[in-house]
């Protein structure tokens, strides 16, 4: 008899510190050519707006603090401006004031070399941010630990290496510096709506509300109040009554609002001559045609095919965009599926600008549309919530579904198969046209041909993906194509531990070993499980070749909660 080989058990914490170490390093292998020691090897961002525009301003405000002077007035831009007032120097935004500070004192010079660490940086606290709120939002959702982890962990990748971060934000860094703390001010304002004790984390989101406010890029950081404005209303619709009784929702409503009034507040000393400074420029006599471009309608193919029509800060991914699908069989988090899903849609509408009616009623009825330009980017909260909701989305990998949301989800998987399928024969058809073409001498466009080959070969990568997930997560099914919850009609026996399936009136089988693995349901006929069950389930899953084998899922990952709460009635509780 083999011995049970003995597992490697981290605890919680050092996992949560590997996760977010890796979190932080991942964009140096991101941008590793940046950094290369060797000169003749090293790569530089492209010259445009970061070596022209933002670099002059960052040089003459960390030359002037290290003569001892603030950069009130800058003469070498036109025939001279105020300096501070303009806030794409961002003077006053912690993470250029503190860097700038230290360079003074130790006599080092400010260099390209100075942004480029800028750039890296915001991309560790864009990962670090994201994964925060998306790992608090599956806690509160009723996810595990090491689920929750999971789902943060997609919704940190998938918008930190999106599109959008990696597209122009690159280039103009203040877009990139403010949008960073989104995630934060959401994630302190969530914890304060449902605190007993809310100030303390109310005032935390006006402090990262303060810095996005100070980063130096007026539309983002629009877009990042609009953000916060409507989830905190948002948590009205999204929460029970199961907020403090200290309080009522509108009072922890109360509190949110008056969180980001004292952000703002806090940022007027940038803020204040600012708006004197816009004022007084160009910008104020901006009119509709001025300000109503956006994408082209055409760009919408950038979700699934990216890079036709140039940048694509619309593509988030096609394993992002399935798993934003596949949250909508996460029930316990319903309403914030639906919020995140309302603020994806607008925010895809209102980047096509004046192409869609949408745009019209918000520069009528929102303050600060009219005064901006480049509708597009608020493509970046698109980006976020298609990132939250991958996060939702990949709790279906790796823990359990109701019954009938089960069979909801194998019908959308089988779905995605014949999706595949289909576009496979498509793909087919069009290369056939295009040699056909080839002999006939006639140009063809490949465009068609190529997004749908992409849709076909990521729909197929995206099911092998996630059934790797779910398998390595102890959670695969009879097939590769199934789900693996158990039905209430399953039962478990105490001898080897495996499932069977019992009918009304049907003599019992002898158990099979299955890939899916429950302690004893014997919901329909009241009777409650003995504790023996688990442990043999235990013993088996320490016992069998995980190359061959399922894990056993523990008596708490049933999905039929009304269950659990009759093993706990009967005294044998959650193994």
């Amino acid at each position: 008899m083999t011995e049970p080989r003995r597992r490697l058990h981290l605890s919680p914490p050092l996992i949560e510190g590997l996760i977010i170490a890796a979190l932080l390093l991942l964009p140096l292998l991101f941008w590793w050519q940046l950094w290369l020691p060797e000169p003749a090897d090293r790569a530089t961002i492209p010259e445009g707006d970061l070596s022209s525009q933002y670099y002059p301003l960052q040089l003459f405000a960390a030359r002037e603090l290290a003569a001892g002077r603030i950069p009130a007035w800058d003469p070498y831009l036109n025939a001279g401006q105020p300096g501070l007032a303009d806030i794409q120097t961002g003077f006053y935004y912690p993470l250029n004031l503190l860097p700038n500070l230290v360079w003074a004192l130790l006599g080092w010079p400010f260099t390209m070399g100075v942004l480029t660490g800028q750039i890296i940086l915001h991309f560790s606290l864009a990962s670090l941010f994201t994964y925060l709120f998306v790992r608090h939002l599956a806690r509160r959702a009723g996810a595990r630990r090491a689920a929750a982890r999971f789902a943060g962990a997609v919704a940190a990748l998938s918008f930190t290496y999106a599109g959008y971060l990696t597209s122009f934000p690159v280039q103009q860094i203040t877009i990139l510096e403010t949008a960073v703390w989104l995630p934060l001010v959401l994630l302190f304002l969530d914890r304060a709506f449902y605190s007993r004790q809310p100030w303390s984390q109310a005032i935390l989101a006006a402090l990262a509300l303060a810095c996005a406010l100070l980063a130096g890029h007026p539309q983002t950081a629009m877009y990042v109040v609009y953000a916060a404005l409507a989830y905190s209303f948002g948590l009205l619709f999204m929460s029970s009554p199961a907020t403090p009784a200290s309080r009522s929702r509108l009072g922890s409503l109360l509190i949110l609002l008056l969180a980001l009034a004292l952000g703002a507040a806090l940022a007027t000393v940038q803020l204040a001559p600012t708006w004197q400074f816009i004022a007084r420029s160009s910008r104020a006599g901006l009119g509709y045609e001025d300000v109503s471009w956006g994408f082209p309608l055409a760009e919408m193919t950038h979700l699934l095919y990216p890079g036709y029509f140039g940048g694509s800060p619309q593509y988030v991914g096609i394993l992002p965009l399935i798993l934003a699908a596949a949250a909508w069989f996460v029930r316990r988090a319903r309403r914030e599926v639906a919020f995140w899903s309302g603020v994806a849609v607008l925010a895809l509408l209102l980047s096509f600008g004046g192409h869609t009616f949408l745009y019209n009623l918000a520069h009528l009825a929102l303050p600060g549309f009219g005064l901006v330009r480049d509708q597009e980017r608020i493509i970046y909260l698109f980006s976020f919530a298609l990132s939250v909701l991958a996060g939702y989305g990949a709790l279906t990998l790796v823990q359990p579904l109701p019954a009938q949301a089960g069979r909801g989800f194998r019908r959308f998987w089988r779905g995605l198969a014949w999706v595949g399928v289909f576009m496979l024969a498509l793909t087919a058809l069009f290369y056939y046209g295009y040699l056909q073409g080839e002999q006939q001498g006639v140009e063809i466009n490949l465009f068609a041909c190529c997004a749908i080959t992409c849709c076909c070969c990521s729909s197929w990568l995206a099911r092998c993906c996630c059934s790797v997930c779910g398998w390595l997560a102890g959670c695969g099914g009879d097939g590769w194509w199934r789900w693996p919850w158990p039905s209430s009609g399953s039962t478990c026996s105490p001898s080897t531990g495996a499932t069977t399936r019992s009918r009304p009136g049907a003599a019992s089988r002898s158990p099979k070993p299955t890939w899916s693995v429950s302690c004893r349901s014997s919901q329909r006929r009241g009777a409650s499980p003995a504790p023996a069950c688990c442990r043999a389930g235990r013993a088996l899953r320490s016992s069998t070749n995980w190359r061959t084998s399922r894990p056993t899922l523990p008596c708490a990952w049933h999905p039929s909660s009304a269950l659990r709460t009759r093993w706990a009635a009967g005294g044998a509780g959650n193994c």
